[in-house]
């Protein structure tokens, strides 16, 4: 674990700025990388640490995203966290924000096929 790192991340986390650990857990075959690399990233950009560089590290910057939640006009915490919830669905499905009232169709996938 790199201290400074780490020490780094507690930083910008105290100042509530949006703030992703990216961590690398394994790789195989010739990589920079090892198991346990570390990087903190603010912006998409690399504030601290690293993980190896090259494209692995511009694919971690690209793929961080902070979920800031639906524009559901609430101030209720319980509602804030679902509209989080709901878009960390909406993205981890390729889903989109349009109203089901106006989509013609849904598809929905059979899974027993």
């Amino acid at each position: 674990m790199d201290r400074e790192t780490i020490e780094i991340l507690n930083d910008k986390l105290r100042t509530n700025l949006p703030t992703a650990l990216v961590t690398v857990i394994g790789s195989s075959g010739p990589t920079p990388a090892t198991a346990g690399a570390m990087m903190v990233v603010h912006k998409n950009e690399r504030v601290a640490g690293t993980v190896g560089g090259g494209d692995l590290e511009f694919q971690a910057l690209a793929a961080v995203y902070a979920p800031m939640g639906l524009n559901i006009a609430s101030t209720e915490p319980k509602e804030i966290a679902l509209s989080i919830m709901s878009e960390m669905l909406l993205v981890k499905n390729s889903g989109s924000a349009d109203h089901l009232k106006n989509v013609k169709k849904v598809d929905i996938p059979n899974e027993s096929r």
